[in-house]
């Protein structure tokens, strides 16, 4: 998916906008719910990707099929897809479970002796909040799944944030760039000399022989 380089001028307006938006947002709803927000979504990701590769391999979502790659990099290539599944199916519903606790705790952010300070503390909590999901976006520009991603950090007032959001994100990020590959693969999607290092990279990293490496890489080239 490339972004429009027209759009990136307009970049910084809306991340304002966000910043923005965060503030009244986190005044409205409250420390407490906020709170509930980040750690559900925390625990989301972090339930997704510890149980994701274990729960794949014994239930796969995606049909097996080796033939078109080759046997050894054909599993890699179809246990990476299914874990990938698996992963976004875990984080929907832990998410959706955290949403039960939602009523117990705006009903406690209502209590008279803590309701105002709640909502101070929502809007400051906001903010900060902002800045994590400024983290998570600049992570996702930086994967293969926006080949111009990365210019738009660039050009924008995200630059601060990519060393930060690489370094916070940088093991769940290797799934998700590995995943976002493999997709590409089965999809038949061109794939750029770049990826291509980067499958020829991982293939490598898990043991693939070198001359099925090669042989591959011709395959989808």
């Amino acid at each position: 998916m490339t972004i429009p380089v027209s759009f990136f001028p307009y970049i910084d307006l809306i991340l304002i906008l966000i910043s923005v938006f965060a503030i009244i947002d986190g005044y409205m709803h409250g420390l407490l719910l906020m709170l509930l927000n980040i750690a559900s979504l925390f625990a989301a990701i972090f339930l997704a990707w510890w149980l994701s590769p274990a729960i794949a391999s014994q239930f796969p979502l995606y049909p097996k099929s080796t033939s078109e790659f080759g046997e050894a990099i054909g599993e890699l290539i179809y246990q990476k897809l299914n874990a990938g599944l698996w992963f976004i199916l875990i984080f929907i519903g832990v998410m959706l479970l955290t949403v039960l606790l939602r009523p117990l705790v705006k009903l406690v952010g209502k209590v008279p002796l803590i309701k105002q300070t709640n909502k101070i503390l929502g809007a400051v909590f906001g903010l900060l909040q902002t800045a994590f999901w400024l983290l998570v976006l600049t992570f996702v520009l930086s994967t293969p799944l926006f080949p111009n991603g990365k210019a738009a950090i660039e050009a924008s007032w995200l630059k601060p944030f990519s060393l930060a959001g690489n370094q916070v994100l940088g093991v769940i990020g290797d799934q998700l760039g590995e995943s976002v590959l493999v997709q590409r693969i089965i999809s038949g999607q061109p794939l750029t000399q770049d990826e291509l290092d980067d499958i020829t990279e991982w293939l490598i990293k898990n043991n693939i022989d070198q001359n099925a490496i090669d042989d591959f890489i011709e395959k989808i080239r």
